[in-house]
């Protein structure tokens, strides 16, 4: 009687089959996981566009500052107290770091039900392509498709029974993320809408109501230094074209809804960026076709001159120092009541 000796092949061929059903299964039961909720609201980020809907459809979820403050990192270090104090008007902010106009544009799009203020206050360094923000090829593929087909909030089912063909069409990115999971941040506004609520919504407690306290320190001795010497300003950069009409059209819905709109242009240090001429041009003639005021605090010498305003950094995204902040404030409060709510100002 021959030795029995096992087929290797054979057995080899179970364990692969065997490694497989197991992956399988695993990643099969993260989709559903993510697909039925059980990540969202972990440490105050939500994954779910329907849970800010869930939260936007209670009766009570009713804006009401009567100003909104919209952009990125450049416009969210201002300060809300000052700025509630001189309009006298309730403020907030909404809006996030690298933050585009299409991607603030959708947010208020799918938003106006909640919304009631007298004026929206946008800051022009937003108004880049959203593919400009793009960090990763994924990104890139989603920015694309948000040009023809920019996603949209989807009312939450108020029954229990989940459909879940609709779950995986609207969820239709979350098997690539399980395997890319750093890329879901791609967008605040769309994979962190619990963000998005607490924008629209700040609690009673929160005085920054949306802005950000900034910890940036001012212009250093050696950057002045380097200013005195022969220092290349950034150059005069107009905004892209294709993003006008995206800004157009936010403009156009606030008018439609006798909500005001104010464009202004945050200050930056004089020796950090060239004169913006052209960009001053085409932001000031846009504005004029849309009978609405532009405010540009680069031609504030009292704000532009003065560099304990402004970080000690050699990129081009100079932001403002709390200092600075205060500072901006303070003028852009004063131009906003001048210009929207038609007082004199001493």
């Amino acid at each position: 009687m021959k030795n029995f000796r096992p087929d290797n092949k054979t057995d080899f061929k179970l364990f692969l089959h065997d490694i497989a059903l197991g992956l399988f299964t695993l990643v099969f039961i993260l989709f559903l996981c993510n697909l039925s909720g059980v990540f969202d609201d972990y440490k105050w980020i939500s994954s779910k566009p329907e849970v800010i809907i869930r939260s936007l459809a209670k009766s009570d979820s009713v804006n009401t500052s009567k100003i909104i403050f919209s952009g990125n990192s450049q416009s969210y270090l201002m300060n809300p107290i000052i700025l509630d104090s001189i309009t006298e008007k309730s403020s907030q902010f909404f809006g996030f770091g690298g933050a585009s106009i299409a991607q603030l544009s959708w947010f208020f799009s799918n938003s106006w039900d909640y919304l009631n203020p007298e004026l929206i206050v946008l800051e022009t360094h937003s108004f880049k392509s959203a593919l400009s923000t793009a960090r990763t090829k994924l990104d890139s593929i989603r920015y694309k498709r948000w040009q023809n087909d920019p996603p949209r909030f989807i009312p939450w089912s108020k029954t229990k029974f989940i459909n879940f063909s609709s779950q995986v069409y609207n969820n239709k990115d979350a098997f690539t993320d399980l395997f890319n999971p750093f890329t879901r941040n791609y967008s605040l506004i769309d994979y962190a809408p619990g963000n998005s609520y607490n924008f629209l919504f700040p609690s009673e407690k929160e005085q920054l109501k949306g802005f950000r306290k900034s910890n940036y320190l001012p212009i250093s001795d050696s950057l002045m230094n380097q200013y005195r010497n022969g220092w290349n300003s950034f150059p005069d950069t107009p905004v892209d074209l294709t993003v006008l009409p995206i800004v157009k059209k936010l403009i156009k819905d606030c008018q439609s809804k006798g909500i005001k709109v104010l464009l202004y242009e945050s200050p930056m240090y004089y020796k950090h960026f060239a004169d913006q001429k052209k960009r001053n041009i085409q932001l000031a003639s846009f504005c004029k076709q849309l009978n609405i005021p532009f405010v540009n605090l680069n031609l504030e010498p009292s704000l532009t001159r003065n560099p304990n305003y402004f970080q000690d950094t050699k990129k081009e995204n100079q932001h403002l120092t709390a200092e600075g902040g205060d500072a901006v404030s303070k003028v852009l409060a004063n131009k906003i009541k001048q210009l929207i709510f038609s007082i004199k100002v001493d």
